[in-house]
């Protein structure tokens, strides 16, 4: 792991959790103000993520992170996860292939390293 550290809401984690649980879709952004990141955009597919952008952006918020929901136990990034991130600065990977644990794993684009993910309370 590299010495990044990112701190999300621990009411996003929760949102991300909901939306790994089938209440969204299989990708998605996560909008931020001022920096922190406060909203979640669920997309059926990437294709469906350029009317999210202008959504988000017309709430005044700016993007934060993509994440992308992996049905199997994998939760390494692949390729075209990281030819996505071009105008995000974070990567988050979930895998909903666990028993009763979500696996959440945050990448920096910068770097491609995982980072320390860390949840505060809101």
């Amino acid at each position: 792991m590299s010495g990044s550290v990112l701190t999300i809401p621990r009411s996003l984690a929760n949102a991300l959790l909901a939306d790994a649980q089938g209440h969204g879709g299989t990708y998605g952004l996560v909008g931020a103000r001022a920096g922190r990141p406060t909203s979640l955009y669920p997309c059926a597919s990437p294709a469906g993520e350029g009317s999210l952008l202008a959504q988000l952006r017309d709430r005044g918020e700016s993007l934060f992170a993509r994440y992308r929901l992996l049905p199997e136990s994998r939760s390494t990034p692949a390729v075209a996860d990281w030819a996505s991130l071009q105008d995000a600065p974070w990567l988050l990977v979930l895998s909903t292939d666990t028993q009763g644990v979500l696996a959440l794993r945050a990448f920096a684009r910068d770097d491609r390293q995982e980072a320390n993910l860390v949840l505060s309370n809101d």
